[in-house]
């Protein structure tokens, strides 16, 4: 598909403002909500992978995929993390493909609360194909390729208030390098830090029945993104050899979509996924569609003896 790009199209390519990539699921995608989350996970190590697709009806569609291994206090009672990302924007082919690592240690560890402080950095390239452009005017001097460097660091809380009652809050800055993005020689694009915050408040009903409510503000420049919702997670099986749990909840991206998603954990494996169902005033063209998006995780544990201190969280997806 070949765009015609208008006059002020033109001065977007040449001084193009970076995005950040960003998942409906964000509670799921570490690397791009806290590095501090690094290794919060119940078992020892984490593989999980992440892939969305949006936009497709009503341009060619916009995708992002993310692979990420994690391993919980491997170094020096340090967690850390390793993430390749990979997006994919329109028919201009504008393609981001990163490299991070992140590292996390916990500052309290007792049995109902839990203090981390995480760092990230990575390494980023991106690149625009003019072959699939068609210039109405004379076509810039940009390059084609640019890499950059960018750092994150991050802060996470978890409480265990009671036997019925867990919190989850944290905050993290991204871009504290101010990374130059531009495509032109002659100007210079810094990116502007970028602030998230999220908390999670999970309530163990019974047993097998646990409710969960969600929040995730992000504010960038001028740039506000505002998730929030609740989901619940059902124990459908719990034996010595099998552990079979189900989740089905609803988001709201505020002003744009909403997000029905739905998942199933089997021993080690987990999966959630979910669509966005858009209601910005792009609905009209889209026809309501948004973003179909997939979360897929296994973990597991090498032997070992229980520490004393371990944190006690909530089972869940």
């Amino acid at each position: 598909m070949r765009i015609v790009l208008t006059i002020q199209l033109l001065f977007f390519v040449v001084f193009l403002k970076a995005q950040d990539v960003h998942f409906s699921q964000f509670n799921t995608s570490k690397f791009t909500l806290n590095p501090a989350l690094t290794g919060i996970q119940e078992d020892d190590f984490q593989l999980h992978a992440q892939r969305k697709s949006q936009w497709g009806s009503v341009s060619d569609p916009f995708k992002t995929f993310s692979f990420s291994f994690y391993a919980k206090e491997y170094v020096f009672k340090k967690s850390i993390g390793l993430n390749f990302i990979n997006d994919i924007a329109g028919a201009s082919n504008f393609k981001t493909t990163g490299l991070n690592i992140s590292i996390s240690q916990n500052i309290i560890q007792e049995n109902s609360t839990l203090l981390a402080i995480g760092g990230l950095m990575g390494g980023f390239q991106r690149t625009l194909e003019y072959s699939s452009l068609i210039f109405i005017e004379e076509e810039p001097i940009v390059d084609e390729s640019i890499f950059f460097l960018d750092f994150a660091l991050g802060a996470l809380y978890q409480r265990k208030i009671n036997n019925m009652f867990f919190l989850e809050s944290g905050v993290s800055i991204y871009h504290l390098n101010n990374p130059n993005q531009s495509f032109s020689s002659n100007i210079t694009h810094k990116t502007p830090l970028k602030f998230n915050t999220h908390i999670i408040y999970t309530h163990l009903i019974t047993d097998k029945l646990q409710s969960r409510y969600l929040g995730f503000l992000s504010k960038q420049s001028s740039s506000q993104e505002l998730i929030y919702g609740m989901d619940i997670n059902y124990q459908i099986n719990n034996s010595s050899k099998q552990d079979i749990r189900g989740m089905m909840g609803v988001y709201y991206r505020n002003k744009d979509a909403i997000i029905p998603n739905i998942g199933l954990v089997v021993n080690q494996f987990s999966f959630v996924m979910s669509y966005d169902v858009n209601v910005s005033a792009l609905s009209r063209a889209s026809n309501n569609l948004g973003g179909f998006e997939l979360s897929l995780a296994y973990q597991w544990s090498k032997i070992k003896k229980k520490s004393k201190n371990k944190f006690i969280c909530p089972k869940y997806l």
